[in-house]
């Protein structure tokens, strides 16, 4: 983490201004591939924060450099030729969530969101506290507060849209297990199988016992009263 602890103010500025555009672009492709409705327009709502943050960190970027304008803050995509810097490295791997799509499922599209807020503002959060740069711990401070606030606004309409979505892998397991159950006719006749079977086995064997016993009793009684007889 040297690498990253040497970075610059314009550099933080930098990223922060990558992560919020990278997050608005996610939002409105959401918003696109979505139908409409509730979560469609949330998640233009989001997008439209997200600009909101950007004119946030023009204001720290101003604050903490002397009233100095920011650089390219009006051509957003111009930021790329701070990619190669360590902490955009960084950013990069924290916003893995946001490259992915839900190809118009709501559902998964809140949860992607949810968890690039929730790391987000760990992320972020962490790095403020590995800096002593004034104006870079503020940044980072900021931008794990409009992460926090992204992931309760999330988490709250995940629960509204869906409130039974944190049930669903019980649901799958449960349904997993009733489909491997042996049906009930099935199973009827194999339990009658196993009776059946036994007895037949079992009932030969006796049958010739007690069946041979009499006999052999009553040839020996007769051959001593012949003797007796004689």
């Amino acid at each position: 983490m040297s690498s990253i602890k040497n970075t610059s103010f314009l550099e933080a500025v930098a990223a922060g201004i990558q992560h919020e555009k990278d997050f608005f672009d996610f939002c409105m492709k959401t918003h696109d591939e979505l139908d409409g409705g509730p979560v469609k327009n949330f998640f233009f709502d989001l997008a439209e924060d997200s600009i909101e943050h950007l004119k946030m960190i023009e204001g720290i970027y101003q604050k903490y450099s002397g009233n100095q304008e920011l650089p390219n803050l009006k051509h957003v995509g111009q930021v790329h030729k701070f990619h190669a810097t360590a902490i955009q490295k960084l950013i990069k791997k924290l916003d893995r969530n946001l490259h992915k799509s839900a190809k118009g499922n709501e559902l998964e599209a809140l949860r992607l969101a949810l968890q690039e807020a929730e790391d987000a503002a760990q992320a972020f959060a962490k790095l403020a506290n590995k800096f002593s740069d004034t104006g870079i711990k503020m940044l980072f401070q900021k931008m794990s507060q409009f992460n926090k606030e992204r992931a309760i606004l999330l988490e709250g309409t995940l629960v509204y849209q869906h409130p039974m979505a944190n049930e669903q892998p019980v649901q799958d397991y449960h349904l997993e297990v009733v489909s491997v159950q042996i049906e009930p006719q099935r199973q009827e006749k194999i339990i009658n199988a196993r009776l059946v079977k036994p007895a037949n086995k079992n009932s030969k064997k006796p049958v010739k016992k007690v069946a041979g016993k009499p006999k052999a009793k009553r040839a020996a009684r007769k051959k001593k009263a012949a003797k007796k007889k004689k």
